[in-house]
Order: C-alpha cells, then sequence, then structure tokens
C-alpha cells in the first residue's frame, strides 16, 4: 500500500519523464537515421540435367547434397569474397562509366577489412528444400549493392559450373587455343591458294586440258598441293569446331542450374527509421529513472524498513489515494 501511494503521489513526474524520454527517443532516431537501402536477389539451385563425365563428379545422384552442404562455405570463403571484390563495379556519381574494384570504393588498399565487411553486409538465407536462395544487401549505396548481389549469383554461377566440369572445361580451353591456330592456318592457306591462282588464271584452261599441256605440269601439282593443304586445313579446322560445340553442350549438361528468379534492382523507398523501437526504449527509461527517484528519495517508506503501518502514512496521501479509489467503490 505505501508503495501505490508513493506512485500515486509521484504520476505527473512518472509520466513527465516517460514524455522526455519518448521524445528523446524520437528526436535520437531522428538525428542518427541514414537512409539504407535493402537490396535483394532470390536464385534457384537445382542440380545438373546430366552428369556425363566420371572425372568431373562422381555422380548426378550426389548433385543435390552437394549443392546444399556447401552454398553457405562458398559464399562465405575469402576466395569467392576476393572475387566479388577485385571485380570491376560502376562507381562514380551520376551513373559515370568509371569501372572500378570495390577498394577503390571502400577507399582502402587493406583488400582483408573489405572482405570482412562484405562477409558481414551480405546475408544469406537457403532453403534446403526448395533449394531457394535469397541473398539481401543494406547499403546507403542501392546501386552498388546491386551491382554486389548480380555479380554474387554471377561468380556462384561459375564457380559450380567449374566444378561440375574441371575436366570439361579445360579441355575446351584447349580446344579453344587449337580452333584459333587452326582457323588461321586454314585462312592463311587459302590465302597461298587464292593467290597462286591469280598470279597462274591461264590454269584455268589448263586444268580442263591437262593431256594437252604437258609443260604446266609441276604448275598443276603444286596448286593442287596447295589445294589438298587447304583441304586439310579445313577438315582439321572443322573438327575441332566441332569438338568445342560438343564440350560447350556437355558442360551445359552438366551445369547446375542458376536461375534468377528475382533479379537485384535498386530499390525505389530506403528503409524506415526504426522510430518506435527507440520510442520504446526511451518511454522504459524514462520509467526506470522515475523509479529510481522514487526508491532513493523513499528508501524507508519502500521496503518498510521502519515497519510502517498504513495509519502513519501522510494524511495528504491517503486523501489523495482515496480520490483514486473512489471511483472503484470504495469509501476508504
Amino acid at each position: 500500500m505505501p508503495l501505490l501511494v508513493l506512485i500515486f503521489q509521484y504520476r505527473k513526474l512518472i509520466i513527465l519523464l516517460v514524455l522526455i524520454g519518448v521524445v528523446g527517443g524520437g528526436v535520437f532516431t531522428k538525428m542518427n537515421y541514414e537512409e539504407f537501402y535493402l537490396v535483394e536477389t532470390t536464385i534457384l539451385l537445382q542440380p545438373p540435367r546430366k552428369v556425363s563425365d566420371s572425372r568431373d563428379y562422381l555422380g548426378s545422384t550426389q548433385t543435390k547434397n552437394l549443392l546444399n552442404n556447401t552454398y553457405e562455405a562458398v559464399l562465405k570463403s575469402n576466395d569467392f569474397i576476393k572475387s566479388i571484390v577485385l571485380s570491376d563495379y560502376h562507381i562514380g556519381n551520376s551513373g559515370k562509366n568509371k569501372k572500378e574494384n570495390l577498394l577503390a570504393f571502400f577507399k582502402t588498399d587493406n583488400i582483408g577489412s573489405v572482405i570482412n565487411k562484405l562477409k558481414g553486409q551480405i546475408k544469406i538465407n537457403y532453403d534446403r528444400k526448395t533449394n531457394l536462395l535469397v541473398l539481401k544487401y543494406t547499403s546507403t549505396y542501392p546501386n552498388i549493392a546491386t551491382q554486389i548481389l548480380n555479380n554474387t549469383v554471377s561468380q556462384i554461377n561459375s564457380f559450380y559450373n567449374y566444378q561440375f566440369n574441371s575436366n570439361s572445361m579445360r579441355n575446351l580451353e584447349f580446344v579453344e587455343k587449337n580452333v584459333t591456330l587452326a582457323k588461321a592456318e586454314l585462312d592463311e592457306a587459302k590465302h597461298h591458294l587464292a593467290i597462286f591462282i591469280e598470279r597462274n588464271k591461264q590454269l584455268k584452261v589448263v586444268l580442263k586440258n591437262k593431256d594437252q599441256y604437258p609443260e604446266y605440269y609441276q604448275c598443276i601439282e603444286a596448286m593442287e598441293k596447295l589445294e589438298e593443304i587447304a583441304n586439310l586445313k579445313r577438315k582439321s579446322y572443322i573438327d575441332l569446331a566441332t569438338k568445342r560445340e560438343s564440350l560447350k553442350m556437355e558442360i551445359s549438361e552438366n551445369a547446375p542450374s542458376v536461375t534468377v528468379i528475382e533479379a537485384a534492382t535498386p530499390p525505389l523507398q530506403p528503409i524506415p527509421g526504426k522510430y518506435t523501437k527507440n520510442i520504446v526504449i526511451g518511454a522504459l527509461m524514462g520509467f526506470i529513472c522515475a523509479a529510481a527517484y522514487i526508491i532513493l528519495s523513499n528508501f524507508n517508506v519502500v521496503f518498510n524498513l521502519n515497519d510502517t503501518p498504513i495509519a502513519n502514512i501522510p494524511t495528504e496521501l491517503k486523501n489523495d489515494f482515496s480520490k483514486l479509489l473512489k471511483p472503484f467503490g470504495s469509501k476508504k
């Protein structure tokens, strides 16, 4: 009863301090509010349609488990984040075309600190049942955040593509080099043949009647040799080009499907300020301050150290408390 009477006595102080806390929480939020934007992307990770090369992977039945068990380790690995940091981004005001890496964006040469920042800022939410991967990035620069998430999706695709097709991709790189070389050799052979024919236009007539022009035998033999070389180069080029397309098809079939359900785009509105949270905290702090003042000012009464009976409560406090209880039918 003494405690309730004290609370009623100091009701104005409690209300005042709570209101001050509410106003303080709102002002604090307003002064410290910074426009943060939440950018997110949703992708679907699915196992490969086909695994044709056992050297690339142990078997298609294990691909789903591989995706489920490695996605978070991959996205949190230093090497993976490093590839994102060192990629080129459009950094600058007014959409300038200047491309720089994230070291320039964060204005530091310490790549380790940037890697740690990205690890903390990119939030991962993965559903093992549906294989849906949601990536979220909160930043004051929505355009940069959008580029980072889209690049992350691209890096995920490249990483798993290589994991499932390591041998095939090495073979493709080798074939690509040979295709380029074979094309150059074919063009050179065709060029030599065209020059020879241009310089020996009369051979067009001779070829129709080879037996009548034995003196042109060596020229005819030389042209046929050039034609044979050109045909061999053409066949070599076609075989390599066919092999290249076959490897591309094999890689496509063996690669996990990374389907973008919702691409990252800059949001139109920033994240609203946390007014409610800070206002509640401010009100609670105001109430705590009021309670502390009441307790310290009336320590003996609150803890009944003097065994204070109700009869010894000051008359004015009892009268005030009686007014409070009157609506409830109390006569005392």
